[in-house]
């Protein structure tokens, strides 16, 4: 990596032209950034495995996302797994530890549903987190932020 990349946690990411890529720094790796034109004011992230080679995070953010979102994809750098294998993720019920105590039942007061997510929601917002790694946030308006952690190992460092 080199010294000119910029840092994530200080980043612009409104002003990426369409179809414009970027490499961030974190604390612990590189996160990729490209503006998508044909899916309008969208930006999609690839977050990196701690070997820098695996992607081992995908992530879509709407505009109304952009102020959140290198601190969102800072932290989820910041856990992620030393390796993960995109084309064969492994990803389970545990490895989304980081986000939800996943349970079967209502002990901790967040019940598992039928399609084995959790979630949250507070005025105007809902948060969902699926077994299989897959999280959404959504306002009143529609999706803010679609990602998938891919791999394993997410709660393991």
């Amino acid at each position: 990596m080199s010294d000119l990349t910029p840092v994530l946690a200080a980043a612009d990411l409104s002003g990426l032209a369409d179809r414009e890529s970027a490499w961030f720094a974190t604390g612990r790796g590189r996160v990729f950034v490209r503006r998508y034109a044909r899916y309008g004011d969208f930006i999609r992230a690839a977050v990196r495995s701690g070997n820098g080679q695996d992607r081992a995070a995908l992530l879509t953010f709407h505009p109304d996302a952009y102020p959140l979102a290198p601190a969102w994809l800072a932290a989820i750098a910041q856990s992620a797994p030393e390796s993960a294998d995109h084309r064969h993720p492994s990803v389970p019920t545990g490895s989304v530890r980081l986000l939800a105590e996943m349970t079967p039942d209502h002990r901790l007061g967040i019940p598992r549903q039928g399609d084995g997510s959790v979630g949250w929601s507070i005025h105007g917002a809902i948060a969902r987190v699926w077994p299989a790694g897959r999280l959404e946030l959504r306002s009143t308006t529609g999706p803010v932020l679609a990602g998938q952690l891919e791999g394993s190992q997410w709660d393991q460092f």
